[in-house]
């Protein structure tokens, strides 16, 4: 295994320490009872009560990697959401019937170009700065909510590969995983580039559920990574995702997931033949221990594609989450989580020297200090950063600040 020296480590390490100490002298808002909308008034109300919802944040990262991987340095970054949600009963009488659309702007910057890892560090890092349409869709819902269609652009990740608890951490491996974020000629329809696609969604009974979906097999533009672009190659295929499982607040979330891509790309060893890229996944996500308002909740993932024109062979990730356990922070939340990806052995085969596997540790701290402000310190350890043999491991720490209107 690599190493690293102590001292980028005890930096890191005050560096969290730090903002935890900040965070937990701030003042708690949790007392406060919150307003409803039936209890507020003014234009936001007013648009609500008429179908209309909206929501913009602002989200600003700063990271520095202290050792190892590509170089150390520091890296700045920050995302804009501007969301607007409309209830087409309320808005126009159309029963069960809503839209939803995303604008989103990405101001640029990668703090894994210092490290790079295959995971990633945080999941709004993008390559260059870019603003567009993200999401526009309709839905339709049926038999009280039992059966319901999508049409539009789509982040099939708001939906499929999803757990609760893992969406505390900032790694984007927690979002989806590694092992299918990867592929694709852009990636699957996620997070910066959403594709054209239909969801059907179904609850057979009321815990569980099955969940299906077609995507446009190349989401956007691959040469132009700015501004919405639709099109349709004759070469680009489809991207199939179905998911099934239970869902409950008894039991948890135990799910799972399979895709494939209807387009053949070349095997990895062999330019001759050709292959679908494909793979499937498992998902377990539950509260472990619920005491007032004390609450530890885990959750573990486990991704495998067929490995022929992959990259990664499997990704597996497990994490606990702690709330509630700061007297003084009653919303502050701690997370612990580790994931692994390993390269596919056709992977190795045509790119040795290469280290079989990358496995990353995440801390993180996350609270809301003011009622619209959330502050989320977090480190990151790095093993095989890339799976290059001649990148050290890396400690990696940053905090994230998010501002909702």
């Amino acid at each position: 295994m690599k190493r690293t020296n102590k001292a980028p480590f005890k930096t890191a390490m005050f560096f969290l320490s730090f903002f935890l100490t900040a965070a937990i002298n701030l003042p708690s808002y949790a007392e406060e009872e919150p307003e409803t909308y039936a209890e507020e008034s003014g234009l936001r109300t007013k648009l609500h009560n008429q179908g209309y919802d909206f929501e913009l944040t602002y989200t600003a990262n700063v990271w520095r990697n202290f050792s190892g991987g590509v170089n150390t340095g520091n890296r700045v970054f920050d995302n804009l959401d501007l969301i607007m949600d409309i209830d087409a009963e309320k808005a126009f009488g159309a029963k069960g019937t809503s839209a939803h659309f995303y604008l989103l702007n990405n101001f640029g910057g990668r703090i894994n170009d210092l490290v790079g890892s295959n995971g990633g560090i945080d999941n709004m890092e993008v390559p260059e700065q870019a603003f567009k349409l993200y999401e526009a869709w309709v839905q339709q819902n049926f038999f009280n909510d039992r059966i319901s269609f999508l049409a539009g652009l789509h982040d099939l990740n708001s939906e499929f590969y999803v757990t609760e608890t893992s969406g505390l951490f900032l790694n984007p491996t927690y979002g989806i995983g590694t092992e299918m974020a990867s592929t694709g000629d852009n990636g699957p329809s996620i997070f910066p580039y959403a594709s054209l696609g239909f969801r059907i969604a179904t609850a057979p009974t009321p815990d569980t559920y099955l969940t299906g979906a077609i995507y446009d097999g190349v989401p956007g533009d691959p040469n132009r990574a700015r501004g919405t672009h639709v099109r349709f190659n004759d070469n680009d295929g489809a991207l199939l995702v179905a998911e099934g499982g239970i869902k409950n607040d008894d039991w948890g979330h135990y799910g799972i997931g399979a895709w494939e891509y209807t387009a053949k790309r070349e095997d990895q060893l062999n330019s001759a033949e050709r292959a679908r890229s494909k793979g499937f996944y498992l998902l377990a996500d539950r509260s472990v221990y619920n005491n007032d308002a004390q609450d530890i909740s885990a959750f573990a993932r486990l991704g495998f594609t067929a490995g022929n024109v992959e990259q990664f062979k499997r990704n597996l990730s497990v994490g606990i989450v702690f709330s509630g356990y700061i007297p003084s922070r009653p919303d502050g939340q701690f997370g612990l989580a580790v994931t692994r990806v390993d390269n596919s052995s056709k992977y190795k085969a045509a790119n040795a020297p290469v280290e079989d596997a990358e496995t990353q540790f995440e801390l993180t701290y996350a609270d809301a200090p003011l009622p619209w402000l959330s502050v989320q310190p977090d480190l990151q350890y790095t093993i095989n950063p890339g799976t290059d043999p001649a990148l050290e491991n890396a400690w990696t720490g940053g905090i994230r600040f998010a501002i909702s209107f």
